[in-house]
C-alpha cells in the first residue's frame, strides 16, 4: 500500500511538472517551428497573438507575413535550441537561444533567437520573434583589422588628443569589410568628399562593418540621409575575434 501510494505521488507530480508555463512555452515553440518548417502559413497564424511583431537582426520592424512565405526551405536545414525561459510577468514571457544551418555560408550560418511570449485567453501565443547573426571569426578578412586607420583629415587636433580613433581615414576600406568579409567596396557604395554613402539608383545589397570588434567605447559619428530612408549605423550586433 506505501509502495502504491509513492506511485500515485510521484505520477501527480510528474503531471504537474508537464502542465508548467515553461514546458507550455517550448512545445509552442517547438509547433511553431514544425510549421514553419512545412512552410503552412495559416497554421503559423495560430500560433501567433494579435499586434505580434517581427524584427530583422538590427530591430527592423518586418512582416510575419514575408518572413513565413520564405521560410520553409531555410528552416528545413536549420536547427534550433531554446536555451531557458524567462517569466516576465504571470502572462508573458520571453524565450531565449540559437540556431545553426549547416547549409549556409558564414556569417549567415549561425545566430542568436529571442521569441516574446503572451497568454493569451489562457494559451500561450507569440508576441515577438527576433533573431540575430553571430558572425564567425573565420568570415573577418586575414590580417585586415590590423591595418591602422589614420586619423588625418577625420579627426581634429583636439579629438586625438582627447584619446579618440578614427574608424574611416575619409579615402579608403581600411579597417572595415562586406558582412562576408570581403575588403573591395560593394558597388552601391561609394566613397566622396570623405563620406561612405550608398550609389543613388542601387539596391544595398551588402552592409559594411569594422574589421574589428570593440566591447567597452563611446561612438561619436555624422549621418545623412533622405526623407523616409530606412537606414542607419548599427552596433553591438557581432562577436568577433580578431
Amino acid at each position: 500500500m506505501p509502495a502504491r501510494f509513492l506511485a500515485l505521488l510521484l505520477l501527480a507530480g510528474a503531471h504537474a511538472f508537464a502542465q508548467t508555463p515553461d514546458v507550455e512555452i517550448r512545445q509552442l515553440l517547438q509547433d511553431f517551428i514544425a510549421v514553419l518548417r512545412r512552410g503552412d502559413r495559416e497554421a503559423v497564424n495560430r500560433y501567433l497573438a494579435p499586434g505580434r511583431m517581427r524584427y530583422s537582426p538590427g530591430g527592423t520592424t518586418l512582416s510575419f507575413t514575408m518572413w513565413t512565405s520564405a521560410a520553409s526551405g531555410r528552416f528545413r536545414r536549420t536547427s534550433h535550441l531554446v536555451r531557458h525561459v524567462h517569466r516576465l510577468t504571470d502572462d508573458s514571457a520571453v524565450a531565449v537561444g540559437i540556431w545553426r544551418n549547416a547549409a549556409a555560408k558564414p556569417p549567415f550560418d549561425a545566430g542568436t533567437l529571442d521569441i516574446g511570449v503572451v497568454l493569451v485567453d489562457g494559451v500561450w501565443k507569440i508576441s515577438s520573434a527576433h533573431e540575430a547573426y553571430l558572425i564567425s571569426p573565420d568570415a573577418a578578412a586575414p590580417g585586415v583589422a590590423a591595418q591602422a586607420v589614420e586619423g588625418d583629415g577625420v579627426l581634429t587636433a583636439e579629438e586625438r588628443a582627447a584619446g579618440w580613433q578614427a574608424l574611416f581615414d575619409g579615402k579608403s576600406m581600411t579597417g572595415w569589410v562586406t558582412m562576408t568579409g570581403r575588403t573591395e567596396l560593394p558597388d552601391c557604395w561609394r566613397m566622396e568628399d570623405g563620406t561612405i554613402g550608398t550609389v543613388a539608383g542601387r539596391q544595398v545589397n551588402t552592409a559594411l562593418r569594422t574589421a574589428r570588434s570593440y566591447t567597452n567605447f563611446e561612438m561619436s559619428f555624422e549621418w545623412k540621409t533622405a526623407e523616409k530612408a530606412n537606414s542607419g549605423v548599427k552596433y553591438r550586433l557581432y562577436a568577433v575575434e580578431t
